[in-house]
């Protein structure tokens, strides 16, 4: 009789340690398909989230391209369009922009009594790049908003085609 105990405790065992067995084996499959369910999931929302980053700032690169003066005679330089692209690089760009045409307005000034141009003048980018004190070579000014300077004639300041960029 005492074989017969042990041995029916030893099926119990057995069946136990089966049971038990594939229940860590099925809980340990759920986990590694739920971690690759997870994994997949967050790579998509990442490819996701990286496809929209790139719609953003193409979209903001060519809101800049369609506009920008940087494109007529030089690039500004690429890291610049990169952050402006994704609002990293918005400075104070009214105030940036505003004192740009203060700049063109005083080389205006200053071409003009050397050169005793009349009050209708109207000077070019070549004529006022030396007054500008960025060296005759250099690239002219640009507004980060991607706006468009126009310097008109000498009785009237010059302007940005960006709204409210304007000297009064």
């Amino acid at each position: 009789m005492e074989d017969g105990g042990g041995r029916q405790r030893l099926d119990l065992f057995l069946i136990w340690h089966s049971v038990c067995s594939k229940i860590a084996d099925w809980t340990v499959k759920r986990y590694q398909r739920m971690k690759r369910a997870i994994t997949r999931i967050a790579l998509w929302v990442m490819a996701l989230g990286a496809t929209l980053f790139l719609c953003h700032a193409s979209a903001r690169l060519e809101e800049a391209a369609k506009n920008s003066p940087a494109f007529d005679d030089g690039l500004p330089p690429f890291s610049h369009l990169v952050l402006y692209s994704v609002y990293l690089y918005d400075p104070a760009s009214c105030d940036a922009c505003i004192n740009n045409l203060r700049q063109i307005d005083g080389s205006k000034q200053e071409w003009a009594m050397e050169t005793k141009a009349p009050p209708t003048a109207t000077p070019t980018w070549k004529d006022i790049m030396p007054y500008l004190g960025r060296g005759t070579n250099s690239v002219r000014p640009y507004c980060r908003l991607g706006g468009v300077y126009i310097i008109r004639d000498m009785q009237t300041y010059p302007t940005c085609s960006v709204k409210g960029h304007k000297l009064e």
